[in-house]
């Protein structure tokens, strides 16, 4: 198998045709605000992955239970709740991992059992280790992904909190530098800011485009932006092909 069969894609074709998916030994980033969705759209890649090319995906939340992870996974798909249950290579949630330790042991043994294609963590500030200053932390944090990803061989999808300082602003790469991330722009493959359209003003309408903006991306352009769906009720991001 070559690299290029190994390469899963988001299932946003917009978004894929930029990147070209995500890549074995690759760290990728997807960056927003708090609240901004960034749990509800990597759920949406890791169901994708799953359902629609077979893709053995693990899921690791730190922030949300399994159980809450899971009632947000079948809503993605009412009308066939089985999906899941049904694709050859099924979606692993964990919400195990607590301190940096337990990761570094935990993540390594459940790759050794699964065989992911795609490794996603929810998310990268709760995993930084307890006494290291901010930037020490996210840089320990990122060269053991950077570690993991390329010794099996495997994407990595990490999600960062936007710091609230930017919120107002398009998510840029000197902004994740300016707070004391510089070891994300270092490390990742690509880089994507979630943004909405007049964030908080249209919320309670069922239908809404998020602008997916890729500041980094290693394997082709940059600078541009894939246009999304969101369906509200569903927790559903979607594009039609």
């Amino acid at each position: 198998m070559t690299s290029d069969d190994r390469r899963v894609m988001s299932g946003f074709p917009s978004l894929d045709k930029i990147t070209g998916g995500f890549r074995p030994g690759s760290l990728n980033v997807i960056s927003g605000r708090p609240g901004s969705g960034k749990t509800s759209l990597a759920l949406n890649i890791a169901y994708n992955a799953a359902t629609k090319y077979n893709k053995r995906v693990i899921f690791y939340s730190l922030e949300e239970s399994k159980i809450s992870i899971a009632n947000k996974v079948l809503l993605l798909s009412p009308e066939d709740s089985m999906d899941i249950a049904k694709s050859q290579y099924p979606l692993y949630v964990d919400d195990r991992i607590g301190s940096f330790e337990e990761v570094q042991v935990n993540l390594r043994e459940d790759i050794e059992k699964v065989h992911p294609d795609l490794i996603i963590i929810d998310y990268l500030e709760l995993l930084a280790p307890v006494g290291e200053s901010r930037e020490s932390g996210i840089a320990m944090v990122t060269s053991f992904l950077m570690r993991v990803a390329t010794d099996y061989e495997v994407p990595v999808l990490v999600l960062k909190q936007l710091n609230r300082k930017f919120i107002s602003d398009k998510g840029t790469l000197r902004g994740l530098e300016e707070c004391k991330c510089s070891p994300v722009v270092q490390d990742a493959a690509v880089i994507v800011f979630l943004r909405w359209e007049n964030y908080g003003s249209h919320m309670e309408e069922p239908v809404l485009d998020v602008h997916l903006d890729i500041a980094k991306n290693r394997f082709g352009e940059r600078d541009v932006t894939a246009t999304i769906e969101w369906e509200r009720a569903k927790f559903k991001f979607y594009e039609e092909e």
